[in-house]
């Protein structure tokens, strides 16, 4: 993946806080910067938001806070919405598992009022799947990991699918030195697993350290060595990863698959070099690769282009 700098400009006109008036993009326009839409909940919040405005401006600030990932404010908003006397949509499961998330996302200081929201949601629904895995993620975050196996258990009782706690119950495996199982059953979720990439990362990362903090082992063998390569690289240990990689393919040469894992990873930190020699020995296993021949092509031109070394 060659690094490629886009230069956006942004051109956006707000009208003074006394005078605050709904935003609204032009067609077509290039999104907001970060710091365009701090500088309008600045202007809405001296306005008065979000008590003192108009409903369209509440949305505004509402979807303002939750694009700058202002999740104190969205947790104590969401709060006292739902404690409200008489408002309905405190009788939906989804609101609880919103404020929950938000207060999760605070971080640690968070924790008592996301369990407290989680446990709601369950005496709304007791066997709803979402609200256990995310439980069971609170529990996993707090170093309670036998409760945590338990809501995760739970939850898939609910919903065999539920990716959340696949994925909570997978990364608790690595503790127990099952580093296969984990990156087979994190491969297989594939884009099922996208909306919890950071929640995974910090996990993975977490239990990874403490995998190798007590000294753990598995069998030298090219598969393990090429799942412990996937778990560092989905937890964003790359050099690691390269390592691992490097490992599995010695100890079996010819599998041009981990091969193409190494170029991409050396693609990814700029290893230009590095990745066209990867990528040469995975043709030579296999050369019945179209679509890395041609990626070792456009590779070639870039060397030729920039000289060898790291990217431009």
């Amino acid at each position: 993946m060659l690094r490629i700098v886009v230069a956006l400009v942004l051109s956006v006109l707000f009208q003074t806080a006394s005078h605050a008036q709904p935003w609204q993009n032009p067609p077509e326009a290039p999104p907001p910067s970060r710091q365009d839409m701090i500088d309008r909940f600045q202007q809405l919040t001296a306005a008065g938001a979000p008590f003192n405005v108009s409903a369209e401006l509440y949305e505004e600030y509402l979807g303002l806070i939750q694009n700058l990932d202002y999740q104190d404010l969205w947790a104590d908003l969401l709060e006292k919405k739902l404690n409200e006397p008489g408002n309905q949509e405190a009788l939906d499961v989804k609101n609880w598992l919103a404020l929950g998330e938000a207060h999760f996302k605070t971080g640690m200081h968070g924790t008592l009022k996301a369990a407290e929201a989680f446990q709601h949601a369950l005496t709304l629904n007791p066997g709803h799947a979402d609200a256990l895995a995310r439980l069971g993620q609170l529990h996993h975050r707090e170093g309670q990991y036998d409760l945590a196996e338990s809501k995760y258990r739970k939850a898939l009782e609910s919903d065999p699918e539920n990716a959340l706690a696949l994925i909570g119950t997978a990364v608790l495996q690595i503790r127990k030195g099952d580093i296969l199982n984990t990156s087979r059953t994190l491969d297989q979720l594939g884009v099922k697993a996208q909306p919890y990439d950071v929640e995974t990362r910090l996990m993975l990362r977490q239990a990874l350290t403490a995998f190798e903090h007590h000294g753990g082992w598995f069998d030298d063998t090219a598969e393990n060595h090429n799942a412990y390569a996937r778990l560092l690289y989905r937890s964003g240990r790359l050099t690691d990863a390269i390592l691992a990689a490097r490992r599995a393919v010695t100890l079996e040469p010819a599998r041009s698959d981990i091969w193409n894992f190494i170029a991409s990873m050396q693609l990814q930190i700029g290893n230009l070099e590095q990745a066209k020699q990867a990528y040469d020995q995975s043709l030579e296993t296999n050369p019945d690769q179209p679509a890395i021949t041609d990626t070792r092509r456009q590779l070639i031109n870039t060397l030729t282009t920039s000289g060898p070394g790291k990217a431009p």
